[in-house]
């Protein structure tokens, strides 16, 4: 059945390569199907299966497993169209309501201790570059030994629409992601080689992130998305003060309502805190 299911990904790609989709575009629909093809069955499934499939990522954000569930429908529209299945199971497969600001989700200090306590040096780094730096996970997977600014320890990221922006490194930080580069250099790899890898040397993805990431939350107890890491990041630094510009530029938003957002996770809190008082 693998040997099918490749070959099925292959010409479902090709469509939409030939529909102009973009090469990211094409990437994500690459790591999704290939998830649900390890252990689903594209000529057998049915909306049980569809609907259970997405169930099993309720950790992530509604946006992340709305992404899923428009790949799985584009995939069953274009399996029905090319007659590869009489039916289309995902035509009742519906995306996930957003309830407003309160689905903004955004990790507790205390968790993310949690989360790094006994993790691997490059798990711990992943997090810890979300939490600390605001980084989307494509940016984190993203990274290169040449993205390290060494002389300001800085990263330069390159973001959305081949944005670039300057993102700086807690020291502790810094020191931790310098010493894990070092040990990447022993190995010999050039200065374009990607600073995460897995285990069979391959740069780590988004399915292997996911992988790692659902495993620790299972184990902690925790129903967190790995975007909740760039929530929390963004919540500290107005915390402490930061203004809206300047989180609006280290996050990397075209737009300052995107930033707005945040504000009212803390001005909530706030009023929670002085409630207390009366």
């Amino acid at each position: 059945m693998e040997s099918k299911c490749d070959e099925l990904l292959e010409k479902f790609l090709q469509y939409h390569q030939n529909r102009g989709h973009s090469a990211r575009t094409l990437e994500t629909y690459r790591e999704i199907l290939q998830d649900f093809l390890k252990e689903s069955d594209p000529s057998k499934v049915g909306i049980r299966e569809l609907d259970n499939y997405i169930g099993i990522y309720s950790y992530l954000s509604i946006n992340t497993r709305n992404l899923k569930t428009s790949c799985l429908r584009s995939f069953f529209k274009w399996l029905n169209l090319y007659e590869y299945r009489k039916d289309n199971p995902s035509e009742k497969l519906f995306t996930i309501k957003r309830e407003g600001v309160g689905e903004v989700k955004y990790i507790l200090d205390e968790d993310f201790k949690k989360i790094i306590t006994k993790t691997k040096s490059r798990d711990r780094l992943m997090f810890s570059l979300g939490y600390k730096c605001g980084l989307r996970l494509s940016e984190i997977l993203g990274l290169t030994k040449d993205c390290l600014l060494k002389d300001i320890r800085a990263l330069k990221i390159h973001g959305k629409g081949s944005k670039i922006r300057i993102i700086p490194v807690p020291d502790i930080l810094w020191r931790e992601l310098s010493e894990y580069y070092t040990n990447l250099e022993s190995l010999g790899t050039n200065g374009k080689a990607h600073l995460f890898i897995t285990r069979n040397g391959k740069p780590m993805n988004k399915t292997a992130f996911y992988s790692i990431w659902r495993t620790r939350m299972k184990r902690l107890g925790f129903s967190y998305s790995p975007h909740a890491l760039r929530h929390g990041c963004a919540t500290r630094w107005l915390r402490k003060g930061a203004n809206i510009r300047e989180v609006q530029e280290l996050l990397g938003h075209s737009s300052i309502s995107t930033t707005q957002l945040y504000t009212h996770i803390v001005t909530s809190q706030l009023r929670e805190l002085v409630n207390r008082g009366e």
